[in-house]
């Protein structure tokens, strides 16, 4: 298990294990509900207890995947997560997934997240480039982003719909360089 410091007496950053299924199902349950801009909605994540573990199982073993969790008082508050393309063509990029508790907004743990994880993809030689999707009204993820050192490459039209309301999203990349 990889657990990483933080300069925040508030929360500690540490990859994810089976053993977190359950508590990072709730977490997921718990951020449906609190926000449009996520890739799924209430009762949208229809993964099992045992199938989460075995993706974090999976992940674990895995050299161009990791899942990082943000953990306040042993409870999940934020994650941050990057796979890897599966065949040697495309398994140096990837996409990631950032996510934090609503009630830990404003805190910086997506900053800690992204940059856990950017440290990570430097120390592994095999990756080289990390890419995401966000909605193109998400201003406060681009601007996170963006510091961060991902680029706008794209707009996907009508990427996601809530409702019966159709959003276009942004491909954004950085390249990774590590040791």
């Amino acid at each position: 298990m990889t657990v990483l410091p933080t300069d925040c007496d508030d929360f500690v950053i540490r990859e994810a294990l089976p053993e977190d299924a359950a508590d990072l199902l709730q977490y997921v349950h718990q951020i449906s509900h609190e926000s449009d801009f996520l890739s799924f909605g209430p009762g949208e994540f229809e993964l099992t207890e045992e199938e989460e573990a075995s993706f974090l199982r999976s992940s674990l073993e895995a050299s161009n995947r990791i899942y990082f969790i943000a953990l306040d008082s042993d409870r999940v508050v934020g994650t941050v997560n990057f796979s890897g393309g599966t065949r040697p063509r495309v398994s140096h990029t990837g996409e990631l997934g950032l996510s934090v508790a609503k009630s830990h907004w404003s805190r910086g743990i997506g900053t800690k997240l992204m940059q856990h994880l950017i440290s990570w993809a430097e120390a592994h030689a095999e990756i080289n480039r990390l890419q995401l999707h966000v909605r193109v009204d998400n201003s406060r993820a681009i601007a996170l982003y963006e510091r961060m050192g991902f680029e706008r490459e794209g707009t996907v039209k009508r990427a996601m719909s809530v409702g019966e309301v159709y959003y276009d999203s942004h491909l954004m990349g950085r390249d990774v360089f590590g040791v």
